[in-house]
């Protein structure tokens, strides 16, 4: 490590801890508007999805960009994705679900990591998430393809798993990921689709490849769901098929949840031969 590392890390340390204490302060005040947001049930946005809608989700990922905070994700800052991501934020798409991440307004039932991420994103993101999200509206929940790790009680992940695979049991899909992804490879989340169908996008800055990924989505059948797992080219990608007549999931973080999930993991850890795009692993 070097000497810079080492003499940056109480700076982190001190940030972390005061972004807990006064996040936590800020977060349970009338000062924090995000606390009224209004959300569908996970259930809600999977009937949605059934009636021909489309899904696109904000996480801690894509409000790094519309903010252009350097990140260490798999997606480089680009300042026309980010204003691109806060354009369909307040897109007024009707065949688009918008989901921002509930524990803005809610931490009940999160365990307490979770928690702690989530009342200190909040805080210091707070001019940021209320730029995107407007209090009249009502959102799906981001979290809905993180139905396990972060939940305080995890025996529940499974029946939040059968209402997700409402979406693809019995569906023809067309999964869109980064080469190393391997959504649904080696386990059974996708035992019971009818056809599945692969668009293979570069693992990184996959934005850079948008229009040829498009293209290629627009050459796949309409009678197939789209699974998109891109990072934030995912947000954006779900929109515009959408915008096309086709219905996209933005599948996120579903299938290492999944591996998770099924390996009875306690916390976050690697999965062989899969990306997991999360910093502590």
């Amino acid at each position: 490590m070097s000497t810079a590392s080492l003499e940056s890390m109480p700076k982190r340390t001190f940030r972390r801890v005061y972004s807990v204490i006064v996040g936590f302060f800020w977060y349970y005040s009338p000062f924090n508007k995000l606390r009224k947001m209004k959300f569908y049930s996970d259930e809600e946005v999977v009937d949605k999805v059934l009636d021909g809608y489309s899904v696109s989700r904000y996480g801690d990922g894509e409000l790094r960009i519309i903010s252009n905070t350097p990140s260490d994700f798999y997606q480089k800052n680009d300042k026309k994705l980010g204003q691109e991501l806060f354009n369909v934020a307040h897109s007024d798409d009707t065949k688009t679900i918008i989901c921002f991440p509930k524990p803005l307004s809610s931490l009940k039932g999160l365990n307490m990591s979770a928690k702690l991420f989530w009342i200190s994103n909040s805080f210091w993101y707070k001019k940021w998430w209320r730029k995107c999200i407007d209090l009249n509206k009502t959102y799906g929940n981001t979290q809905i393809t993180r139905p396990y790790i972060d939940y305080r009680n995890k025996s529940g992940a499974k029946e939040r798993y059968v209402n997700l695979s409402r979406i693809w049991d019995d569906k023809k899909v067309c999964i869109i990921e980064g080469e190393m992804t391997h959504l649904g490879e080696g386990n059974d989340l996708f035992a019971d689709v009818k056809d599945i169908k692969r668009i293979i996008a570069p693992a990184k800055n996959a934005y850079d490849a948008f229009d040829e990924i498009l293209k290629k989505a627009l050459r796949v059948n309409n009678d197939y769901t789209f699974l998109i797992a891109l990072g934030p080219t995912a947000t954006i990608l779900s929109h515009e098929l959408a915008r096309h007549g086709r219905i996209a999931f933005d599948a996120g973080h579903v299938d290492i949840e999944y591996e998770w999930m099924t390996s009875g993991a306690k916390k976050k850890k690697a999965i062989a031969g899969k990306a997991v795009n999360e910093k502590k692993v």
